[in-house]
């Protein structure tokens, strides 16, 4: 497993139609550093989303 880069793209679509997306680039090596970065703003952002009361849908890709 020789990663590279690690893209990471997140495209959340809300009710009111918000656009958000968040992408993390990493070099080979990086997976685990990359990982903890992604969980962390996964979780942050669901929490944000429980918050304001915003259902989204979450489609993940790595490419």
């Amino acid at each position: 497993m020789n990663f590279t880069m690690i893209d990471w793209r997140i495209i959340i679509l809300s009710e009111n139609r918000m656009l958000l997306s968040w992408q993390a680039s990493e070099s080979s090596f990086g997976l685990n550093n990359q990982m903890g970065k992604f969980v962390a703003a996964v979780s942050s952002l669901f929490l944000f989303c429980s918050q304001s009361k915003i259902r989204p849908t979450v489609r993940f890709w790595l490419v």
